[in-house]
């Protein structure tokens, strides 16, 4: 099973019951064009009634999403 087919199993299984935190690692690792709108589309509708949060270094992704976003670098870690 590929990379990107995993993330979509994932994720799907993200909506189901009424998650209060969701906590994902670089979630758009491994997703084409459609599956990453589809998954900003999923943060947005989750950020409604739950806590979403994600490590990602793909700043494209985290501008789309409208995420508030943390940097080591603005933490005062060193990398």
């Amino acid at each position: 099973m590929s990379l990107g087919t995993r993330k979509k199993i994932f994720l799907t299984a993200t909506m189901l019951g009424e998650p209060a935190i969701v906590v994902a690692d670089e979630p758009g690792n491994g997703l084409d064009a459609a599956a990453r709108a589809a998954l900003i589309e999923l943060f947005e509708n989750l950020a409604e009634d739950s806590a979403v949060s994600f490590l990602s270094h793909d700043m494209q992704l985290a501008r789309a999403c409208e995420a508030k976003v943390t940097s080591f670098a603005e933490l005062g870690v060193a990398g």
